[in-house]
């Protein structure tokens, strides 16, 4: 099975009529922001972000894909992972969750019901809904959420 990096993959070629792109080594990078000495645009690599693993949830892991650190004033975008028969806990919280399915599937469950979704599906989690994800499937779930900051 190839790995979700390696589909990912492509050169990138830097021209003059297309400077504002950047190709970000594996080690580090560079944003616009620091480059200008403020806010601006960020391009960042999903396979450049270390998973760092879901302290309260064995089998998950999130990567940080844009957050504060980033500059990002008002939203976190984050991509997480779940193995196959994991889930993230089942939990609360007084943000919503805007999240979108990039592969696998499984469902949601929340205090009254469990929801299923697949790949290509959009959910979002009002405030204060007990809510869990959960992988039915054979692969890795990944998911992009969005919370606010």
């Amino acid at each position: 099975m190839r790995r979700f990096c390696s589909l990912l993959t492509r050169p990138l070629a830097l021209t003059e009529q297309h400077e504002s792109v950047r190709m970000f080594p594996i080690e580090g990078f560079v944003s616009n922001a620091e480059l200008k000495g403020g806010l601006s645009m960020l391009v960042k690599n999903y396979c450049q972000v270390t998973p760092e693993p879901f302290k309260e949830a064995p089998g998950v892991t999130v990567r940080w894909m844009i957050s504060e650190k980033d500059g990002a004033p008002n939203f976190a975008l984050r991509v997480f992972e779940v193995e196959p028969g994991a889930a993230s806990p089942f939990h609360t919280h007084s943000w919503e969750h805007e999240v979108f399915i990039l592969a696998g599937w499984g469902h949601v469950r929340d205090e009254d019901a469990e929801t299923p979704f697949q790949e290509g599906d959009a959910v979002f989690v009002a405030p204060d809904e007990k809510h869990q994800f959960v992988n039915d499937g054979d692969d890795v779930l990944r998911f992009i959420c969005v919370v606010p900051l």
